[in-house]
């Protein structure tokens, strides 16, 4: 989302066109003016006359119908809700996918509906559905799109015309205690928008890791929506996210599923990430994992492993912090053994390698040494990035021993506390 700052920076031009984007009227006003109605927009405040496409807003058919039902007393056929992602047919109308993104099961949308919202490939639909005579699903009643009460949806822009700038809102992982996070937050910390890959062998706890992330980004953030993305899933492991970290949304494709599918669904879920945040969310997509849709894509690209390696990265390069706007972050897992992590670590601006070469009680266990955020002191202070790259050095250095570091960690409830006994203790 914008805010007074980013738009007092835009020429007029650029703010009339913004607002008419949103369904107002440009007219005559001044520059403070159009910011002014902008927000107001955003806010909820003001309910434009015209919808994205430039006409009067008006209710969809289905609005319609459904209120005049509804003030009959009239059931019409069974009605049930229905939540799901948007996909645009040839013809101008489309389908919303149901159901954990399995699209085999799918509720039609009329032309009048996709283009009374203007709605686009991702978007995702929380409305009311109902049987025609042929036993098919149709979209009847449209309640949010992307997370926004649809009478006040207005896309604001298109992602990937975003510029990227480093994150600068860190999330407080380790606030609950949990060892592994606050190792995280020491050595790696993340924040809001990052690209961060977590790296280990087997049996080193990689999803365990991710799944803890996920569940403490929502209390760190309540206003970050997640979703899991899971390939080559076992159902326990699916239904551990589902219980633990509660994602907004899951997906998952299992090893029983053919190829097209998990490509289906990989880049369906990226668009639908990037369109929460065209409508200003904070999104945080955790996937796991990664290396497996590497196998994947270079089964089926014709480019082989050189094409297979360029859509990794493509899809990892899509998390981007904005200003002004949301954020889309991207944690993934990736196999140590993988052919591409070398090129996977470069473009990442986080990096976790997990390690059990330590005979310390602590699972999954960080690489205080090989974890690192490029430009962390964007996320906390100098002093707290400094104090890290000189305790990851001692430790490199055999000044100190990474054991005693844990254990001094767990004589303290919170890292700061422990920074502070540290210096005390040992000198700066």
């Amino acid at each position: 989302m914008y805010n007074e700052e980013s738009l007092k920076k835009l020429g007029i031009y650029d703010l009339r066109k913004l607002l008419r984007s949103m369904g107002g009227t440009p007219g005559n006003k001044k520059v403070s003016e159009l910011v002014d109605e902008i927000l107001k927009i955003q806010k909820g405040e003001i309910v434009p006359t015209h919808n994205a496409k430039g006409r009067k807003a008006k209710s969809t058919v289905g609005e319609v119908l459904y209120k005049k039902d509804v003030k009959d007393g009239k059931k019409g056929g069974k009605s049930d809700s229905v939540k799901g992602i948007f996909d645009p047919l040839d013809d101008g109308s489309g389908l919303i996918y149901t159901d954990d993104y399995n699209m085999n099961q799918s509720v039609f949308v009329s032309k009048t509906i996709v283009c009374d919202y203007g709605l686009e490939k991702g978007d995702y639909i929380v409305g009311v559905c109902e049987k025609d005579g042929e036993d098919k699903n149709f979209l009847k009643y449209m309640q949010k799109i992307n997370d926004v009460v649809a009478n006040k949806f207005q896309r604001l822009d298109f992602y990937d015309g975003y510029e990227a700038v480093y994150p600068d809102k860190m999330l407080n992982l380790g606030n609950n205690g949990d060892m592994s996070l606050r190792l995280v937050d020491l050595f790696a910390p993340i924040g809001l928008g990052q690209r961060s890959v977590i790296v280990g062998g087997k049996k080193e706890g990689k999803t365990t890791l991710l799944n803890s992330i996920l569940t403490q980004a929502k209390i760190a953030d309540p206003e970050v929506y997640t979703i899991a993305l899971l390939f080559a899933a076992r159902p326990e492991d699916v239904a551990m996210y589902k219980k633990l970290s509660k994602p907004d949304q899951v997906a998952y494709v299992s090893t029983d599923e053919p190829e097209s599918r998990f490509i289906g669904v990989a880049e369906l879920v990226l668009t639908t990430a990037k369109r929460l945040v065209d409508s200003g969310k904070k999104v945080i997509l955790a996937v796991d994992s990664l290396s497996y849709l590497y196998k994947i894509y270079a089964d089926v690209s014709s480019g082989g492993k050189a094409e297979a390696a360029r859509l990794i990265k493509k899809f990892i390069m899509s998390a981007k912090n904005t200003e002004g706007r949301g954020n889309l972050g991207i944690v993934c897992t990736f196999a140590r053994t993988c052919e591409i992590i070398e090129e996977v670590e470069e473009i990442a601006n986080n990096v976790i390698n997990l390690t059990t070469d330590y005979n310390i009680d602590v699972f999954p266990l960080i690489d205080a040494v090989n974890s690192e955020t490029v430009n962390d002191f964007y996320l906390r202070s100098k002093e707290e990035s400094n104090f890290a790259k000189t305790l990851k050095r001692k430790i490199l250095k055999g000044e100190i021993k990474y054991t005693d570091v844990i254990s001094a960690l767990e004589k303290t409830d919170t890292n700061a506390q422990f920074i502070a006994d540290f210096n005390a203790n040992f000198g700066k």
